[in-house]
């Protein structure tokens, strides 16, 4: 009687151990890739969850990865070019859809360095 009765605790813990989902990591990861032909002095990104300084990088070069809690295609991003700050900045977020888990870069270039002006896309590798 005893060895039924363990045995059915046995089993009804594997079974409730089985039927629990994982949590999945809701984490998105961004880097930088500096597309412009110039260097970057610092680089600074900033979403609706969580910001990062990702230091220099000359030009053509990806940053490493960053954790956020959310993110969209786009994002607040401010750069210094030989001591000029520049930075793209988002009105609002209408992106209606965060960006689901995973790896990301925005690729940021100067578009006109006498006017400060940067342009943001989004590349997922």
């Amino acid at each position: 009687m005893k060895r039924r009765i363990l045995l059915s605790m046995g089993l009804s813990g594997l079974l409730s151990v089985s039927c629990q989902k994982e949590e999945e990591s809701k984490e998105v990861f961004l880097r930088v890739k500096n597309t412009s032909s110039y260097q970057f002095d610092s680089v600074y990104v900033a979403t609706p969850g969580g910001t990062h300084h990702y230091g220099s990088l000359r030009a053509g070069q990806n940053s490493a990865y960053s954790a956020f809690t959310e993110a969209y295609s786009y994002a607040y991003v401010r750069v210094v070019v030989n001591g000029q700050r520049l930075v793209w900045q988002p009105i609002d977020y209408v992106d209606p859809t965060p960006l689901q888990s995973g790896n990301y870069t925005y690729e940021v270039n100067v578009t006109d360095l006498a006017t400060s002006q940067l342009s943001i896309s989004l590349a997922k590798p």
